[in-house]
């Protein structure tokens, strides 16, 4: 083994890519403090950070496609929700 972590722990560090280095602490500090938690409830949490921060999205400046490529990260170990 050379080291490198798998694909799938690999910190995001592109410029392009979403979300960035801040934006996944505060994510995964936020998973944790609320777990467990459903996935509706964390994505609502999610949107609403990301647009209070302002670096890429705000409640004024909406930028859809940048919070469509984040979510899929605040989701991905929330527990399914039920009735």
């Amino acid at each position: 083994m050379n080291g490198a972590l798998p694909p799938a722990v690999e910190p995001l560090e592109s410029s392009e890519s979403a979300p960035e280095a801040n934006e996944q602490v505060l994510i995964y500090q936020s998973m944790l403090g609320a777990w467990p938690i459903e996935a509706d409830r964390m994505k609502q949490y999610v949107t609403k950070a990301l647009r209070e921060g302002k670096t890429h999205t705000s409640w004024i400046d909406v930028n859809e496609d940048y919070e469509q490529r984040v979510l899929p990260l605040s989701i991905l170990y929330t527990r399914p929700r039920t009735s």
